[in-house]
């Protein structure tokens, strides 16, 4: 059964509300999937992740990302078709495009060492920090989660890493940097939007409402409100991990 075939036994009747679209290359991968979408129905109001996992994906990104609803950069692929060295700077290019185009960013591959051990590694400790400090709005875990020995323990540990990271997130800053580059003048919501932010900001309420930013999806104008990290994880045992319906 391949994965078109999947979406329109399981998905479909699931009414799932996101679609991971791997190894996404060009920007006409993410208006094929969602014609396919279109087509189901109840889909087409599903959001699409385009994966970035090879050079195609990042020599495009800018194209992908004004497709997409949400990235995924899949840091393990990268790492083969990049140099290592040059992760890091994409990373963060990548993570500053996603949140002045106000589209939630996911990274992955954080805790690797915790699918067998107890605790992270300090460079993947401080890797999640980073992760947060770049702009990511999720982690997304994978074999900690799947097959790893401690998938609560790992859910926990990333989420104590990620409040402290977003403790010392330049909130002030962002916005300053978010409002500059969606210039003036704003709609009637994105003001309100702006003005919310600045009065969290005002009234040191950070820590409880990290950001909003807006973003038009299809002819309409949604205003989300996120943390500036969230956690995912998946689980062979639904009693330990909770998650969205999400092929």
């Amino acid at each position: 059964m391949n994965c078109f075939q999947v979406i329109r036994k399981r998905g479909a009747p699931n009414k799932i509300e996101f679609l991971s679209l791997s190894y996404t290359r060009y920007a006409e991968d993410v208006r094929q999937a969602r014609e396919f979408l279109s087509k189901l129905g109840d889909l087409s109001q599903t959001q699409i992740f385009a994966k970035i996992e090879n050079v195609e994906g990042l020599n495009h990104f800018d194209e992908i990302l004004a497709e997409a609803d949400d990235i995924i950069l899949s840091r393990g692929n990268l790492g083969i078709d990049l140099p290592p060295e040059k992760v890091f700077l994409f990373q963060k290019s990548a993570l500053h495009k996603c949140n002045m185009a106000g589209k939630p960013a996911v990274v992955t591959r954080v805790v690797d060492s915790m699918t067998d051990n107890l605790r992270p590694t300090r460079a993947e400790a401080t890797d999640v920090a980073n992760a947060v400090l770049d702009g990511s709005d999720v982690i997304l875990l994978g074999a900690e989660t799947l097959r790893g020995l401690y998938p609560v323990e790992t859910i926990s540990t990333v989420g104590r890493i990620c409040a402290e990271a977003e403790k010392v997130f330049n909130q002030d800053l962002y916005y300053k940097r978010t409002v500059k580059y969606v210039g003036e003048p704003m709609t009637h919501l994105e003001s309100i939007a702006s003005s919310a932010v600045r009065a969290a900001i005002k009234v040191k309420a950070c820590h409880h409402l990290l950001h909003l930013f807006w973003t038009r999806c299809k002819d309409n104008l949604q205003v989300q409100a996120l943390h500036a990290c969230s956690i995912c994880g998946h689980s062979r045992k639904p009693t330990e991990v909770e998650f969205h319906w999400c092929i």
